[in-house]
């Protein structure tokens, strides 16, 4: 039954996971034409266009996306992606602060943002997004030095400190740890 939504969706997703990306958009296109605003299908084909290096037809699907269902902040973080692949920062940023503040357990919005606000030398920002992520994420020592940076580079030298310490007692093992926090002393 070609009329049949959810199979033709399924058949797509099927279609992209194994590498098909121009079946599975004709499948997604068959959906949409059944239903217009279906977010999932419009999410897969802003990604599958993104990967395809067709952004501006993936930003277009992914408005859409976002007009269709405003509160969902996957729709938010691919827009994001996508402004971001066409050199719009300012509009990728609002697009992933929007999608951190639907969903702040998404890391991977998180860590756009840590990105794009060191990048501005925000660094002050940048630490508040990854003082979050270290308290989701204590075990992932990579956060634990990028906030120490971060609060060292916006002049936050007794706050770096603190988080080479906090970070020294989850890692008691890691020198570099010490050795840094003891160069900021």
């Amino acid at each position: 039954d070609p009329r049949f939504v959810e199979a033709q969706r399924f058949y797509a997703f099927l279609l992209a996971e194994k590498g098909r990306p121009k079946k599975a958009r004709a499948h997604y296109e068959a959906v949409l034409a059944l239903r217009p605003t279906d977010v999932r299908s419009l999410l897969a084909l802003g990604v599958i266009e993104i990967n395809q290096k067709n952004l501006e037809i993936a930003e277009k699907y992914l408005k859409r996306a976002v007009a269709a269902k405003s509160g969902d902040p996957r729709a938010h973080f691919w827009l994001g992606r996508a402004k971001l692949r066409l050199g719009n920062v300012p509009g990728a940023i609002a697009e992933f602060e929007t999608a951190r503040n639907l969903d702040p357990a998404f890391t991977e919005t998180r860590r756009e943002l840590v990105s794009l606000y060191s990048a501005d030398r925000q660094y002050d920002k940048a630490a508040q997004e990854l003082r979050a992520m270290v308290k989701t994420e204590p075990d992932d020592l990579d956060m634990a030095f990028q906030l120490a940076a971060c609060l060292r580079a916006g002049d936050n030298v007794r706050d770096a400190v603190d988080a080479y310490s906090q970070a020294l007692s989850r890692f008691p093992k890691e020198q570099r740890l010490e050795r840094f926090r003891q160069d900021l002393l």
